[in-house]
């Protein structure tokens, strides 16, 4: 579970990041990333119904990528981020989601 300090809420600050945010591409998802002054990473994940149209589903997509990106997470700093995950993200191994999560926090953008 992602902690509280680390977590991106709010329709105003995710829409910004969303339409102002440097895009990041990998095989299992697509990221918004913004810089932030602040020396946390905030994060957050999103899937479309057009994913899958069950909530089970989406929500055990969110909850495997959001895992995926808290076991990185300390390595990083100062962004904003928006995760969109893809259905491949639900059959993917582990592991992989994980080195695609490190990328992703890597990227300098």
């Amino acid at each position: 579970m992602i902690k509280k300090e680390n977590r991106l809420s709010g329709k105003r600050i995710v829409g910004k990041v969303i339409s102002k945010g440097s895009s990041f591409r990998t095989e299992f998802f697509s990221c918004r990333i913004l810089p932030s002054r602040s020396q946390s990473v905030r994060m957050t994940v999103v899937v479309s119904k057009k994913v899958s149209p069950q909530a089970v589903v989406r929500n055990k997509i969110k909850r495997r990528v959001r895992e995926a990106f808290d076991n990185q997470i300390g390595s990083a700093c100062g962004r904003l981020i928006v995760v969109f995950p893809n259905r491949l993200s639900l059959e993917a191994p582990f592991d992989k989601l994980q080195e695609e999560a490190k990328k992703c926090l890597e990227t300098r953008q």
